[in-house]
Order: structure tokens, then sequence, then C-alpha cells
């Protein structure tokens, strides 16, 4: 038996595409992993209720009808990140280099300063020099951030804000995997478990 913890909230959240501050840095994430960057326009068109194009390469129910096995759009958030293989733009490839970097929650949600990877962080802000990332993890390895402000007092970059909106220094979302083995069987369950308060 074994099992493990994981913070969801060192990934990026794709269901956070909807708000639009966050379009910029999600054509950045998929030309960085050699996909498309209108992908963005597709994946906004799956995710948002209406049957309305998002211009000028979005999709919708009347494209993925026209196709060999037809289907809809799912109109609705993303419940994981494999949704993506139905999603025009998106190769298996695509998503399995996504996963690195990206999650999928029930909520808008933030990056966590203190744990997300510096590749991440250097894609949501690319004001970020390679020394202003290897500064950020010494710094939170030595003393975990408080609060946004620290990082940005850290760098001495007060044009740089590390909004509330985008990240935070905390995570309420974590993902619990277990993993039982006996004899030639293997049971492995993952839950997605979500913490508020301080308890």
């Amino acid at each position: 038996i074994r099992g493990s913890i994981s913070d969801q909230q060192q990934y990026c959240n794709l269901n956070n595409l909807m708000q639009v501050e966050n379009v910029d840095f999600f054509k950045r994430l998929f030309s960085s992993i050699s996909t498309n960057a209108m992908a963005v326009d597709t994946l906004r068109d799956w995710i948002d209720a209406d049957n309305a194009i998002t211009y000028p390469y979005g999709a919708e129910s009347d494209y993925y009808l026209t196709q060999a096995i037809p289907f809809r759009a799912g109109n609705q958030a993303l419940t994981e990140v494999g949704n993506l293989s139905r999603v025009l733009g998106f190769s298996n490839e695509s998503i399995s280099k996504l996963r690195h970097n990206c999650t999928v929650l029930p909520e808008p949600t933030t990056v966590n300063l203190n744990t997300a990877s510096p590749e991440l962080l250097r894609l949501m802000a690319p004001e970020l020099s390679q020394f202003d990332l290897e500064t950020i993890v010494a710094a939170r390895i030595l003393h975990p951030f408080e609060n946004n402000s620290d990082v940005t007092k850290l760098l001495e970059q007060s044009k740089l804000a590390f909004t509330d909106k985008r990240f935070s220094v905390g995570s309420h979302y974590f993902m619990v995997t277990s993993q039982t083995q006996f004899g030639k069987s293997t049971l492995r369950t993952e839950a997605l478990l979500k913490r508020d308060g301080g308890g």
C-alpha cells in the first residue's frame, strides 16, 4: 500500500481560461508546448455555455458534429485534463506536456507562489529573468512567502505585481492518490480534496 498528496495549486487551472486577463498567458503556455496559440479560441468555445463561435479560430457543435464520430461541444467547465482530447487543436502529445503545468479544478483558482515551478512562473510573468526565478525558489526554500507582496519586495520590482487574483501563497486543492497491490491485482484511486479554513 502506498499513497501521496500533491498540491494542485502548484499548477495552473485550465478552467481559468474563461477569465479574460488569463488569455495571453494561455497563448504563451500553448505555444511553449508547440500547440497553436489559437487553440485558446477552441478551448474557450468548449468551456463556455453558448454556441457562439469565438473568432477567429473557435469551434462549436456545428464543427464537431461533422466529424467521423460526431459529438457536441462540452459547453461546460472541464472536469479533467483528459477532456482536451475532444477539443480541436489538442493532440495526445500536447495534452501530455500540459499535464506538467496544468490541472482542472471546479472553480477559478490562483497559482501558489510557494510551490509553482519556475517554468510556470516564467510563463505567467514573462517579465521575470532567470535570476529572478532562481531568487524566488531559493528564498521560498528558506522561508515560505507569507503574502504576495513578499515576492515583490524580494525582487525589488514595484512594477511587477503578483496580484491576489492570479497568485497566492497557499492552496486549497489537493490530489490524494493511493495504490494497493495484492498478488497480481492493483487498485489505484484518486480523490480531489478541498481544504477550507484552518482545519
